[in-house]
């Protein structure tokens, strides 16, 4: 059995725009037919993870594969309130640098967070030029120094060879990720 369950704990993306992925597609479909990002709460989230733990025992650590993983502080107050308590096991996410906070990432990581993966995709002029991505390499930074501080995981998504990358934003990127 895997011990690993994937579950999401949103759908659709609040950053919609980004020429590469799917949701730039989508989201059209869905105008005039309600909210487009849909949150689950976090009392929905831990009922479902206990209903899998009784199904699977043998679980071992639980995968958030949201777009972004839901980090508005509210939710993510309640969310570290219950989910140690009664799921308690290690888990994932997948996060955007633009949403990172300290505090955010420091209460996750009380409450089990392991590590997370992080779409970066390049630098700045690339991310902005041709992925509609305004994402600033600054950000890319301080979300990477938050988890190092923090003693986190952080695995990076990158785009390394686009049509108009440069040798420059090659160079780029990579002493960005040094950094």
């Amino acid at each position: 059995s895997n011990p690993e369950y994937t579950i999401l704990a949103s759908r659709g993306c609040i950053y919609w725009t980004c020429s590469f992925c799917s949701n730039a597609y989508t989201k059209p479909l869905y105008e005039g037919k309600g909210r487009y990002v849909r949150i689950r709460s976090p009392r929905s989230l831990v009922d479902e993870m206990k209903y899998a733990l009784e199904l699977c025992p043998g679980m071992k650590i639980i995968r958030f594969d949201d777009e972004v993983f839901p980090v508005m502080r509210e939710w993510v107050d309640e969310f570290c309130e219950i989910y140690p308590k009664e799921v308690g096991l290690p888990f994932e996410v997948l996060l955007d640098p633009r949403a990172i906070e300290e505090r955010t990432i420091a209460k996750l990581k009380a409450a089990g967070l392991r590590g997370a993966c992080m779409g970066v995709q390049h630098t700045e002029r690339v991310n902005q030029t041709f992925y509609d991505r305004p994402t600033t390499n600054q950000q890319v930074i301080n979300a990477g120094k938050i988890f190092k501080r923090q003693g986190l995981r952080i695995a990076y998504q990158i785009i390394f060879d686009d049509p108009i990358a440069t040798e420059a934003d090659k160079r780029k990127l990579f002493e960005m990720f040094l950094e």
